[in-house]
């Protein structure tokens, strides 16, 4: 009897302290962006900074805020994405050939599409249509699944 309660409290010692030694932990989905270097950040950022559009980039972040869904001629899903604690971006997702992304405040995704400078930051739009096959592949991926 003695052996078997050894043996549990060292099985619940070896649970308990594995995660700590090999440095586990759980994410928050509330958690802050990563300030990492994420190449779709650094192209983003770079563009605010020189006032460029027609920028096609793949960034990761967090769902801000959730805009309109506007309904005026083009289908759009509109959200503020956090990239980093000092750099946010307004995604405009076209929605005409599929569903809205079901978006809560928090959630991380990742964007695909075309960045144009606005004055307050810059769109990035994830078209469906454009001028090259590249600015045409746009979509928006939450947990695993790709809305295009």
């Amino acid at each position: 009897m003695l052996k078997q309660l050894n043996l549990r409290l060292t099985i619940i010692a070896v649970a308990i302290m594995l995660p700590v030694l090999y440095g586990f932990t759980r994410a928050s989905t509330s958690e802050q962006p990563s300030t990492s270097s994420d190449p779709g950040r650094d192209i983003v950022a770079q563009a605010q900074r020189d006032g460029k559009s027609g920028v096609v980039t793949e960034l990761s972040g967090h769902v801000e805020s959730l805009l309109a869904e506007v309904a005026s001629g083009e289908q759009q899903q509109e959200f503020l994405m956090r990239l980093t604690p000092e750099l946010s971006l307004w995604v405009h997702h076209s929605t005409e050939s599929g569903n809205p992304v079901p978006l809560m405040t928090g959630d991380r995704v990742r964007v695909r599409g075309v960045y144009d400078w606005t004055p307050e930051g810059g769109v990035l739009r994830t078209m469906n249509s454009g001028p090259t096959d590249e600015s045409r592949n746009g979509w928006v991926m939450r947990r695993g699944v790709v809305y295009r």
